[in-house]
């Protein structure tokens, strides 16, 4: 089972490019009883993190859609962050070196998403901030050397502890 969950690529509950929030809230429950009955509970949060990544972008223009952040707000915890934030940095799939450029402009991407939402939603906040840092690579990368570090998902700080919902340090 574990292998499929992590194969699910989509968002809950979203239909057309919209997600309704009853639904989606409705599917993560009954998706909380399915790992639950199956021993597996621990992976929920996780999951439900990646799966949510996939969430179109708000009225706003802004990541994730208000269906998404309401929910994020309610359910977030730092397993269902790391999988959020895992799934987002590993969604970009391969890629080329850019000197930096690249990974510069996404976390100035994420940033401006996290500084855009931190007074509504701080969870959320909080996870394009930690996005913004997988973007960046590590906080004190010189984006003008050659060639780009490359360091491993592991090598992230894990947890929130610590994090504010300004990411003005972060780029």
């Amino acid at each position: 089972m574990c292998r499929l969950y992590g194969e699910i690529k989509f968002c809950p509950a979203e239909r057309n490019g919209k997600v309704i929030e009853s639904e989606l809230r409705s599917w993560i429950e009954e998706f909380m009883i399915l790992l639950e009955k199956n021993d597996q509970k621990s992976l929920c949060s996780y999951y439900i993190g990646k799966m949510l990544s996939y969430s179109p972008a708000g009225e706003d223009g802004y990541y994730p859609c208000e269906a998404v952040r309401n929910v994020l707000e309610d359910y977030a915890d730092d397993a269902l962050i790391s999988g959020y934030v895992a799934e987002k940095y590993n969604s970009r799939g391969i890629y080329s070196p850019s000197d930096g450029r690249a990974e510069k402009s996404l976390a100035a991407r994420y940033k401006e998403n996290a500084d855009y939402l931190s007074t509504i939603y701080p969870k959320t906040a909080k996870i394009y901030c930690q996005t913004a840092h997988c973007g960046r690579y590590i906080p004190h990368f010189d984006f003008s050397a050659k060639p780009s570090p490359i360091v491993p998902y592991r090598h992230l700080p894990q947890s929130l502890s610590g994090m504010t919902a300004d990411c003005r340090s972060l780029v």
